[in-house]
């Protein structure tokens, strides 16, 4: 009978042994589950990877009309005879990828009053109102577009600079292209 209890015994004890985890073993678990989590953050990250190669991301030229309302007729001009075409905007006193694709200025429109004091739309002689296209390319998945360094959305103020010409602005269109 002692015999027998001696068997149950070692068998409890190789059972318990069997079971048991040693400190070691959960630290090798804890160290191979904080390397797949490192190896799957730094895949979606944007901040380690080389741009362009995120996860998820669709770049596409992103073109913004920029209406400057009112400008003095020799500003005007110089915008027109400037070139502007091909120039990029400035932003934190450095160029960026933005780039002017075209410049366009009309006679201003404005609201006048006739002989009966009713409001009357008309073109103004002198003042000039200027549209530039500006294009980026950008990531269209993210929340916030940026063209130029600086937000672009419909109606938002905007500030038209490059190294000859800052002027303020206001959004009017925005399109995105393949290209």
């Amino acid at each position: 009978m002692e015999n027998k209890e001696n068997n149950d015994t070692n068998e409890n004890t190789i059972n318990k042994k069997r079971f048991r985890f040693n400190i070691i073993d959960v630290l090798v678990i804890l160290v191979v589950i904080g390397i797949c989590f490192a190896v799957v953050y730094r895949a979606k990250s944007a901040k380690y990877n080389a741009p362009g190669t995120e996860i998820g991301k669709k770049e596409e030229y992103c073109y913004v009309t920029v209406y400057l309302q009112t400008v003095l007729p020799e500003i005007g001009e110089q915008l027109e005879q400037d070139r502007l075409n091909g120039e990029h905007l400035v932003a934190n006193n450095e160029f960026t990828d933005a780039e002017i694709v075209s410049v366009r200025s009309e006679n201003a429109k404005y609201v006048g009053m006739n002989a009966q004091g009713e409001p009357v739309a008309g073109v103004h002689p002198i003042w000039k109102d200027t549209y530039i296209v500006v294009k980026e390319k950008v990531d269209r998945s993210k929340a916030i577009i940026k063209v130029g360094g600086q937000e672009a959305r419909v109606g938002f103020a905007y500030i038209m600079k490059t190294q000859k010409v800052e002027k303020n602005g206001v959004i009017t269109a925005m399109e995105f292209k393949d290209e």
